[in-house]
C-alpha cells in the first residue's frame, strides 16, 4: 500500500542471492534491501540465478544458521 512505502520492516530478514548472477554484477543487492529492512542479513553462495540446485547443502547451511539466530 502506498501508505506503508516509507516504511520499513522491522523483522529479522534474509537476503541470498548467486554471488556470480547478473544481479549480483550490477546492483548491491543488500544494499537496495537495507532501504526496506531495519534488521538484515545477507548471504552468498558461488553461483548464479540457480545456485540453490547448485549448492543445496550449502544453501541448507545458511538458511539454517539464519533461522536459529
Amino acid at each position: 500500500m502506498r501508505a506503508d512505502i516509507d516504511k520499513k520492516v522491522a523483522c529479522r530478514a534474509l537476503a541470498f542471492w548467486g554471488a556470480n548472477g547478473v544481479m549480483h554484477k550490477f546492483f548491491d543487492i543488500g544494499a537496495a534491501w537495507r532501504k526496506r529492512c531495519t534488521n538484515l542479513a545477507t548471504a552468498t553462495l558461488p553461483g548464479g540465478h540457480f545456485f540453490i540446485d547448485q549448492f543445496p547443502a550449502e544453501t541448507a547451511q545458511v538458511l539454517a544458521t539464519f533461522l536459529k539466530g
